[in-house]
């Protein structure tokens, strides 16, 4: 996916947000905003933001010497989503169709992105969220798709012989993904994909062990240091699992508009939080939406 003009002032805003986050040095902070004015002038050298803003994010850290300037914010996030699970899990039992809720579930997780959203009650946002609809929705074939994987019957170990790549987005939505990987694992070997280093509030190797997804399913480094899934900056072994995969599930807009002209088949789960994306899937702002992006 292109970087729309749109996403210029989305991503100035979210420079100026981390830098105040890491520093109160006023100093530091007017030295990283005129870097990134001088590089966002280069705009169209780049595929898309998340490209672009794995260059403007490493000015903040550069500048202040904070890795990890949403280290304390992922915490929280996550914290606050192990806090909701018992609610949730209610939730998902209360529902017929397990599947169909662990990806509102999922979808709701993606509400938890600090990039976007501030000062958000997600508690209350649970009950009116799992009551909406899907405004676009492949369930019906994701259901074909893994009856037809499942087919294969056991690798040679014993274990499901088919294999879904779920690539994760921003650590508290990490938390919430345990109801769709715990719902796949029943029949199919899962493997959960994060980001290589510290990026926005997405999740990492220690935001993915801190929400407990580690004792639950293999999580892997996909190698890209940017807010979605460059695949040319990702490692020989995640290239090779993407692949490979039966199934994968993208998780976020910064994966969509890393993934969306990729070359295989890809189930998007995400929020249009933002017109652009909204527009570029023909839905509403603020809907969720499952579908298969096809060749």
């Amino acid at each position: 996916m292109k970087l729309f003009l749109e996403c210029i002032p989305c991503m100035l805003k979210q420079i100026v947000d981390v830098v105040q986050l890491a520093t109160t040095d006023e100093s530091i902070q007017q030295q990283v905003i005129q870097e990134a004015l001088q590089e966002l002038v280069h705009y169209p050298d780049y595929r898309n933001s998340p490209d672009m803003l794995r260059i403007l994010h490493p000015m903040v850290k550069r500048y202040t010497g904070i890795s990890d300037p949403y280290a304390r914010i992922k915490q929280h996030d996550i914290e606050m989503a192990r806090g909701l699970l018992p609610k949730v899990r209610v939730f998902n039992g209360a529902d017929p169709d397990r599947l169909l809720q662990a990806l509102k579930i999922s979808a709701i997780g993606n509400l938890m992105d600090s990039a976007i959203y501030s000062n958000l009650d997600l508690e209350s946002c649970i009950h009116d969220e799992l009551s909406q609809d899907f405004s676009l929705c492949d369930l019906a074939e994701f259901k074909k798709d893994l009856q037809a994987v499942a087919a294969k019957g056991p690798a040679p170990d014993g274990k499901p012989g088919s294999h879904i790549l779920i690539i994760g987005d921003n650590a508290g939505e990490a938390v919430f993904d345990t109801f769709l990987i715990e719902c796949l694992q029943e029949h199919h070997q899962v493997t959960y994909a994060v980001r290589d280093v510290p990026i926005i509030n997405d999740v990492t190797l220690e935001d993915a062990q801190a929400a407990g997804l580690t004792q639950l399913v293999t999580v892997i480094s996909s190698g890209s240091d940017a807010p979605g899934t460059l695949l040319e900056r990702c490692s020989p072994d995640f290239l090779g699992l993407f692949n490979q995969a039966d199934i994968v599930i993208s998780k976020g807009q910064g994966n969509y508009e890393t993934l969306s002209d990729a070359p295989r088949e890809i189930y998007f789960l995400l929020k249009a939080k933002c017109k652009a994306i909204a527009n570029a899937l023909e839905t509403r702002q603020g809907s969720a939406v499952f579908f298969k992006h096809r060749l």
